[in-house]
């Protein structure tokens, strides 16, 4: 199949490596922990001062050890990287440089491969010892300290704002050095309202991960059809399985899809995969900014997710991941950012979606003006949600990702929207209402409903129901756990704290919140 003109996407696929096709060992275990290649240098330093070996790591050298062909550590950083992970250096993706030439990794004992030290019949065929080697064999301090550049890199502002520019791909060295989450969305708002003082984006990584090889038609659109069906799957286990257990799959998911992009020539297959590459992302941006409170590595995601989407013209998914992105600015106090990927979403909606999604879209925009304290405005939103799930329906069919919204989620968003006008008893009603009509498996949405209701039985006097509800919602939270519920919980209970109940009604609920952190990821 010819390769077509590289996308925007594409190219920025090639300036973050990341895919499948690196050094994944290493980083799944990066991602077991949340942690961005920011983190994993920061934990290295830590933990190489904790085992009195104090070195340190540059977000571009963690890059370079998840790429497709990954230097083997300097010995020293060996040793705190086992330290770190608590595994061998092997099972990170790394092979001592004798083994790659003998073939011996295999028949050698760990505890003398340790710090990549071969037998003696082996050395004579390696460079001076304490020399790093690259892909190729040749020597270079590829483990070394890291240079004043790359310590700039890292530490100055205005260079942590053009990582971020870039920042599209869990795997770059950009996502590596995202700023703080009120910082993180001047960067969203950029590419939503272009400006010129716009940092540019970072230069290509040297470290492109290979395309998949070039297939015919047939074969593509099988591969398409096929990673819509995992997508599908992860959508549907979105609901029961733990987020925690969920993010490392999704996360690998994108970066295949965008591995396939790389090799996809059809037009016609490109925009099919590319929209299902969006929802993906998208999935993995919610698991960690709602589930995980993770909003660095969401960040990176959305990014994803938009890209793709508007690489397959599909306008209800760029909609969709617009108005995800805006809660990111709300939840950070950023009302101007809020608003201009508000109004974004809505352009691209404009006539292209259904009536369930205009609705949602309207719960959303009210949840996020009451976030921004316009209690005023979220009540103007949810009726105009009201009206467009209520009217007459559009010949536009609800797309098969929109299952996070329905009748009883519009009550919670209502519920939530009264409760920012200090209107306790309506607020009630309708939260109820989503309690008597949420799906079985809505567990996280019933947890966030439990404690917004805790919140207005509290506001009208009734503390003790107030305690039960809270709760409540921790029990929800100890099965099935929920950053954002968690958040909500905690809001509540400081509100209740504030409104004076005895001490025999607020030590349950502190003795159930105390033991939910067992269950944090």
């Amino acid at each position: 199949m010819p390769q077509t003109s590289p996308s925007r996407l594409d190219r920025t696929h090639d300036r973050h490596a990341g895919a499948p096709s690196g050094n994944n060992a290493l980083r799944q275990l990066r991602l077991r922990r949340f942690w961005t290649q920011a983190d994993l240098a920061a934990a290295f330093e830590s933990r190489s001062r904790q085992i009195g070996r104090p070195l340190s790591l540059s977000v571009r050298q963690v890059r370079r050890w998840e790429s497709a062909d990954p230097p083997l550590p300097l010995p020293a950083y060996q040793a705190v990287l086992e330290a770190l992970f608590e595994v061998p250096i092997e099972e990170m993706g790394f092979q001592p440089e004798w083994a790659r030439r003998t073939g011996m990794s295999e028949a050698v004992p760990y505890s003398a491969r340790r710090y990549g030290e071969p037998p003696a019949s082996a050395r004579s065929r390696l460079h001076e010892p304490g020399v790093g080697y690259d892909a190729a064999g040749h020597g270079g301090a590829t483990g070394s300290a890291r240079s004043p550049q790359a310590d700039q890199e890292r530490q100055d502002p205005v260079k942590r704002r053009q990582f971020m520019a870039g920042a599209v791909a869990l795997g770059s060295g950009a996502l590596g050095s995202l700023p703080q989450p009120a910082a993180a969305v001047t960067s969203v708002r950029a590419r939503v309202q272009p400006s010129a003082d716009t940092p540019p984006s970072v230069p290509e990584s040297p470290d492109k991960p290979p395309a998949v090889p070039s297939m015919s038609d047939a074969d593509a659109a099988g591969l398409v059809n096929g990673y819509a069906v995992i997508t599908s799957q992860h959508r549907a286990l979105y609901w029961s399985v733990p987020a925690a257990a969920m993010f490392a799959p999704v996360a690998a998911h994108s970066d295949l899809g965008l591995g396939l992009l790389r090799s996809t020539g059809s037009p016609a297959l490109r925009m099919r995969l590319a929209a299902t590459v969006a929802e993906t992302a998208l999935l993995a941006a919610r698991l960690a900014f709602f589930d995980l409170q993770q909003p660095r590595l969401a960040d990176g995601f959305f990014s994803v997710a938009l890209d793709a989407a508007r690489e397959s013209a599909d306008r209800p998914l760029t909609s969709a991941v617009l108005t995800h992105m805006a809660f990111v600015p709300a939840y950070a106090g950023q009302a101007r950012q809020a608003r201009d990927l508000m109004a974004e979403a809505h352009r691209q909606a404009g006539g292209a979606v259904g009536a369930t999604q205009l609705s949602w879209m309207c719960a959303v925009e009210s949840e996020v003006e009451a976030k921004l304290g316009d209690g005023r405005a979220a009540n103007e939103m949810i009726a105009r949600s009201e009206g467009a799930l209520g009217g007459a329906r559009s010949s536009e069919p609800d797309p098969e990702w929109l299952d996070f919204y329905d009748a009883s989620r519009l009550t919670g968003f209502k519920g939530f929207s009264r409760l920012s006008t200090g209107r306790c008893a309506d607020a009630a009603t309708a939260l109820e209402h989503t309690l008597r009509t949420l799906p079985a498996g809505a567990s996280k949405q019933r947890s966030i409903t439990l404690a917004d209701l805790a919140r207005a039985r509290a506001g009208q006097g009734e503390l003790e129901e107030s305690a039960l509800l809270l709760g409540g919602a921790i029990d929800q939270l100890r099965k099935h756990w929920y950053a954002t519920g968690v958040d909500r919980v905690d809001a509540v209970r400081r509100r209740l704290a504030a409104a004076g109940p005895p001490a025999r009604v607020l030590a349950p609920v502190d003795e159930a919140r105390h033991a939910l952190e067992a269950a944090r990821p």
